[in-house]
């Protein structure tokens, strides 16, 4: 029995050394060493060269900012406006889950539609077949003219338009009785779908081709104006179409 207290005492007793010896060994370890060379000097800075090297654009490393155009923040708010968008409907959104690979796939779903939606717009309102499409001419109109100034009387349908009073008509008859001079003297080349203003180009006697313009401005004016023309009007304007016909007089006819 007093062997086995002793032995419990000693190492007890041991156990008690070797512990602070350890804490000795620690609080030695921890002591600050101070360096004992006295001939330790102080490093000086050459502060005019520290500016020079300031100056220097061989040692500027900073990066320079560059300005964000406006197609990088109206991306990044789109982007900042989709990601808030699902995140009020999944919460937070992890990635690689299941969610986000859904709003990816979303994502790139409505960018597809739109563009399929523009191309099948643009097909069916085809803007450029509208543009380079001739302008309609009014064939009912011009089928008319052309019946009169080949087949019809037009003294008497001038006559006629002058009894009753309508003036406008009459101006509207004797033009194409113009036209149909300038036809039958081959001063034009007639052709319904042409303009006056073809026909005016048409005409190589220049002088011809001036009175020829006046009338047509007058023809316009009256038919195409809807201007009403009174007895005293229609008297004026007819001298110009009377001083053509004198004009007309002097070519032979074909």
């Amino acid at each position: 029995m007093r062997l086995i207290f002793c032995l419990f005492t000693f190492i007890f007793i041991t156990h008690q050394v070797l512990a602070q010896k350890t804490s000795d060994s620690l609080a030695i370890s921890k002591e600050i060493q101070f360096d004992q060379n006295q001939e330790i000097q102080p490093i000086s800075f050459d502060e005019k060269q520290i500016e020079n090297y300031k100056k220097d654009k061989s040692f500027d490393y900073s990066r320079e900012k560059s300005s964000e155009s406006w197609w990088t923040a109206f991306k990044r708010w789109g982007s900042a406006l989709w990601n808030s968008f699902w995140q009020k409907i999944f919460g937070d959104i992890k990635v690689g889950s299941w969610a986000a690979t859904f709003v990816q796939i979303m994502k790139y779903a409505i960018i597809g539609g739109v563009i399929a939606f523009i191309i099948w717009l643009f097909i069916k309102l085809n803007p450029g077949k509208a543009l380079l499409k001739p302008a309609k001419t009014p064939e009912v109109l011009y089928a008319e003219d052309e019946k009169i100034i080949r087949e019809k009387d037009i003294p008497k349908l001038i006559q006629q338009a002058k009894e009753k009073g309508n003036y406008r008509l009459a101006i509207r008859y004797y033009y194409l009785l113009i036209l149909k001079k300038l036809k039958d003297k081959k001063q034009i080349e007639y052709q319904f779908q042409k303009t006056n203003q073809e026909y005016q180009q048409e005409i190589k006697n220049a002088k011809l081709a001036l009175q020829f313009n006046r009338i047509t401005k007058i023809y316009d004016f009256t038919w195409y104006g809807n201007f009403e023309v009174n007895k005293i009007q229609f008297e004026e304007m007819l001298k110009e179409f009377e001083l053509i016909q004198n004009q007309l007089k002097s070519f032979s006819d074909v």
